[in-house]
C-alpha cells in the first residue's frame, strides 16, 4: 500500500467501474484502498494515474480538518506521478486539471493559515520582549523546489479582521475559471474549490488566550505587514525567501538586526512620534531674557541636586525648592533653612536627593572609602512637618539597612507615598551604586506623624557592568528605565519583574528624563563631545527608539555633574555649558534642532564657571541655575512664539 499523501489520495483509479466508484463513494471509510479479489474484473492502471477524483474532495477535506495535526510533507509518489505521466483523454485530463487545482486551493490556503500565524506568534513575542520578529513578507510560500515547509512557532488561534476577510474574498473572486483544459494552467477555479473552514493545527488543552492589543504605532505596523504577506502569499508563490529572526537571550534583547528586512518595516519618521511633532517646523519659540537675580556665594560646598516640590498648587510646600542642604522660598528667592553637614553625614556628603512622598525626601551620601565607616553607606529620610518663610520644621531618620557594599550614586521614586483605607502610607524608591546593583527599597507607617518602617529591600535582576548614574520610572506603563557608565540602558518591568530591553549606545548614560506630555518619550543626556542629547520613543525597540539626537560642541566629555531640564510643555530643553556661564535652549519641533542651541542666555557674574543645574520653575515663566562658583540664579524671561532663527 502507498503511503498517504498530504491529502490522502483516494483509491479510485482512472478507468474503474462505475459501480466501484459509487461503493468507494458510499463507504464509511473513503481513504482506505479497495481490496482486489478474484471476483472483481481486471482493474486497467496506467502508470502515473494517482490523481482524485473531484468527488472525493469534500469527504477528504473534512478528514483533513478533524485530523489532530497536519503534515506538510507531500508525497513523493504523488509528486513523481504528477510530472511523470498526464493522461492523454479528455476525461483523465479533466480529472487530473481537477485534481491539482484542488490541491494548489488546499496548499494556498495552508500556506496563508500559517502566514498569520507567523504574525500573530511575532506579535504576541514582541510584547512579551519588547522587540519587533521580522518575517519578510512570502518568507513562508511554498515553491516547487520546496518539498518541506516548516515552521518553529507553536500554533495561535488568529482573529480576521472585516477587512481581511473582504480583501481575501475579492482576490479569490478575482482568480480566473478555465474553460478549457490546458497544461500550464495554475489558476485556483473559486467555485470548484469547496468550501471548507479554517483547519485547526493542534489540540488545545486549555481555553485560547487571546493575544494582547499592541501598542501605537505597533498595531498601524502589524496590520500593515499582515495585508502585504496576505497579497504576496498568494501572487509569489515560487520566490522562496527567508527569515531572520533576531536573537534573544534571557528575556533581553541582544541584536534586533533582519539580514533583508522589507520596506514596510522601516521605523516611523521622526515627525511623527507621540504628541510632539519632532523636526516639524521652521519656527521655534524663543525665551527673551527680562531680568536675573544671582545669590552669590549660596552653597558652602559645590551644589549638587537641585529639585522643585511635588506638593499641590495650594499649600505650605508651594513654594519650596531644595538644593541637596538647601531649603529655598521660591517665590521670596531667600535661603530659609539650612541643614549642617554634621547633622545628616558628619563624615560625606548628600550625593542625591528625591522626593518619596509629598513631605518626605529621600537622601543618599557618598561615604569614604575606608571599611570602617560602611554604616554611612544607607538611605536618610527628612520629613518636612510644616513650612513658613522664614523656617522649615523637619526631622531626619536615619534607614539601619545598608544593602549596597559600595557607595550609593543615585536615587529616585517608584511610585510616590500613597495612604491606604486603613491610614496606612507607603512609598517605594530605587538605589543604585558603585557596586553595579539595584535595590528596590519599600517602607510603610501608619500616620503622617510617624518615621517610615522599612518593609522590604530587594535587588532587582539589572546587570550592569559598571556603576549606576540614573533612574527614571514611567508610573503609565510602569517600567524602569537604568542608565549606567557600561554605556547600557535597561528597561525593568516592575509587574513581570524581568528585563524587556536592554540597549548599548555609545557612551555612558548620565540622565534619563520623562516627558510630561508624552508618556512614550524620554530624553538621555550622555557623556559625548556632540550630540549629547538622544530622544528615545519606548515604543520601538533597540536603536529605531533614537529618534531624535542633538547636543552642542564641547571639548571634554560631558560631566554627569551638568543637569539638564524638560519644559512642561514637552519640547522646549534647557542645559548649561560646561565651557563657559551660558544656559542653552533647544526646541525638538524646531527642523534645525540638531544644528545647536536654538538660542543661549549669558549668566552674569559667573564667569570662569559652568552651570551645573538648570531647573524650570513649574507654571512660571523662571530659570533656576546653579553654578560651579556655588552661585544661585533666578532668570526670567517671557516667550516669543514661532519665532525664526537666521544664522550668522
Amino acid at each position: 500500500m502507498l503511503p498517504r499523501s498530504l491529502f490522502s489520495a483516494s483509491s479510485l483509479k482512472y478507468g474503474q467501474s462505475s459501480e466501484g466508484h459509487s461503493e468507494l463513494h458510499s463507504s464509511n471509510m473513503p481513504y482506505a484502498r479497495r481490496p482486489t479479489t478474484h471476483d472483481d474484473p481486471p482493474q486497467i492502471r496506467r502508470p502515473g494515474t494517482s490523481a482524485k477524483s473531484p468527488m472525493t474532495i469534500d469527504s477528504e477535506n473534512e478528514q483533513y480538518i478533524s485530523g489532530d495535526s497536519v503534515s506538510l510533507v507531500g508525497s513523493s509518489d504523488d509528486d513523481d506521478d504528477d510530472h511523470t505521466s498526464i493522461p492523454s483523454n479528455l476525461q483523465g485530463l479533466m480529472h487530473h486539471l481537477s485534481r491539482l487545482q484542488a490541491k494548489q486551493t488546499l496548499y494556498i490556503e495552508k500556506t496563508q493559515e500559517i502566514s498569520r500565524q507567523m504574525q500573530d506568534t511575532s506579535a504576541k513575542i514582541a510584547e512579551l520582549t519588547g522587540m519587533s520578529l521580522y518575517h519578510p513578507p512570502g518568507s513562508s510560500s511554498s515553491s516547487s523546489s520546496n518539498k518541506y515547509l516548516r515552521t518553529d512557532a507553536r500554533p495561535l488561534k488568529h482573529k480576521m479582521t472585516v477587512s481581511q476577510q473582504q480583501q481575501q474574498e475579492q482576490e479569490s473572486r478575482a482568480l480566473p475559471t478555465p474553460s478549457a483544459p490546458s497544461s500550464s494552467s495554475t489558476t485556483t477555479t473559486a467555485n470548484q474549490a469547496s468550501p471548507w473552514k479554517r483547519p485547526q493545527l493542534a489540540k488545545r488543552t486549555g481555553g485560547s488566550q487571546p493575544l494582547p492589543a499592541p501598542k501605537a504605532p505597533r498595531n498601524d505596523y502589524y496590520q500593515q505587514e499582515r495585508q502585504v504577506q496576505h497579497r504576496r502569499s498568494s501572487r509569489d508563490m515560487t520566490q522562496p525567501k527567508t527569515s531572520t529572526v533576531p536573537s534573544a537571550r534571557h528575556g533581553r534583547i541582544i541584536k534586533s538586526e533582519s539580514l533583508s528586512p522589507s520596506p514596510e518595516t522601516s521605523s516611523p519618521s521622526a515627525e511623527e512620534q507621540g504628541g510632539i511633532k519632532l523636526r516639524s517646523r521652521d519656527t521655534c519659540d524663543l525665551y527673551l531674557h527680562r531680568n536675573q537675580d544671582v545669590n552669590s556665594g549660596a552653597f558652602g560646598k559645590k551644589p549638587r541636586s537641585l529639585i522643585y516640590n511635588i506638593a499641590d498648587g495650594q499649600g505650605e510646600l508651594k513654594d519650596l525648592m531644595v538644593t541637596t542642604s538647601l531649603k529655598g522660598n521660591a517665590s521670596k528667592r531667600k535661603l530659609i533653612k539650612t541643614i549642617g553637614q554634621e547633622s545628616i553625614y558628619p563624615d560625606s556628603w548628600i550625593e542625591e536627593i528625591c522626593w518619596t512622598t509629598k513631605k518626605t525626601l529621600a537622601l543618599c551620601n557618598v561615604r569614604a572609602s575606608t571599611p570602617t565607616e560602611k554604616e554611612n553607606a544607607t538611605v536618610s529620610l527628612l520629613h518636612v512637618d510644616s513650612v513658613s518663610n522664614t523656617d522649615v520644621k523637619y526631622r531626619l531618620q536615619h534607614l539601619e539597612e545598608s544593602p549596597h557594599t559600595k557607595p550609593i550614586v543615585t536615587i529616585a521614586p517608584v511610585d510616590l507615598g500613597a495612604t491606604g483605607s486603613a491610614g496606612v502610607e507607603r512609598a517605594t524608591f530605587v538605589t543604585g551604586g558603585s557596586d553595579k546593583a539595584v535595590y528596590f527599597w519599600d517602607i510603610i507607617r501608619d500616620s503622617p506623624d510617624e518615621d517610615f518602617a522599612l518593609s522590604d529591600v530587594s535587588k532587582l535582576n539589572i546587570n550592569h557592568t559598571n556603576y549606576i548614574q540614573t533612574f527614571c520610572y514611567d508610573p503609565t506603563h510602569r517600567k524602569l528605565f537604568t542608565g549606567g557608565a557600561d554605556c547600557k540602558m535597561f528597561t525593568y518591568d516592575m509587574l513581570s519583574q524581568r528585563v524587556s530591553t536592554e540597549m548599548k549606545i555609545s557612551c555612558r548614560i548620565n540622565h534619563i528624563l520623562g516627558n510630561a506630555a508624552d508618556p512614550n518619550l524620554y530624553m538621555l543626556l550622555t557623556a559625548n563631545t556632540s550630540n549629547q542629547f538622544n530622544m528615545y520613543d519606548q515604543r520601538m525597540p533597540g536603536m529605531r527608539g533614537i529618534v531624535l539626537d542633538f547636543g552642542y560642541k564641547v571639548q571634554e566629555n560631558l560631566s554627569r555633574y551638568i543637569r539638564p531640564d524638560w519644559h512642561q510643555n514637552g519640547y522646549m530643553v534647557a542645559c548649561g555649558s560646561q565651557t563657559e556661564s551660558k544656559v542653552h535652549f533647544w526646541d525638538i519641533r524646531y527642523s534645525g534642532v540638531d544644528r545647536g542651541p536654538c538660542f543661549s542666555f549669558n549668566i552674569p557674574n559667573t564667569s570662569q564657571s559652568r552651570i551645573l543645574a538648570s531647573l524650570f520653575v513649574p507654571n512660571q515663566n523662571t530659570l533656576v541655575t546653579t553654578s560651579s562658583t556655588r552661585n544661585l540664579g533666578w532668570i526670567d524671561y517671557s516667550i516669543q512664539h514661532d519665532s525664526r532663527i537666521h544664522t550668522l
